[in-house]
């Protein structure tokens, strides 16, 4: 019982570990086609992108983001290791 609480928990911690990585990479590739995309005028300014301050103002989301893969990867680890005669 105690094993399965331990591997559950490796699996949710895994599971944020592996989601913030494909949202980072999903981010810089959705940010690199928009600034292919974007169209620029003459009197456009060069624009940088401050992903400190994107995420900032995002705190809780990226928090709620987090506790929810978590909880989702420990109750598969969870319902996965405790089934009888494993």
């Amino acid at each position: 019982m105690v094993g399965a609480l331990v591997k559950s928990v490796l699996i949710g911690v895994l599971a944020v570990i592996l989601g913030a990585f494909v949202c980072l990479i999903l981010g810089f590739v959705g940010l690199t086609i928009f600034a292919i995309i974007a169209k620029h005028g003459p009197e456009a300014a060069d624009i940088s992108w401050d992903l400190v301050t994107m995420f900032h103002n995002r705190e809780t989301t990226v928090l709620a983001l987090a506790a929810l893969l978590f909880i989702s990867g420990f109750a598969w680890g969870y319902r996965h290791f405790s089934k009888v005669g494993k």
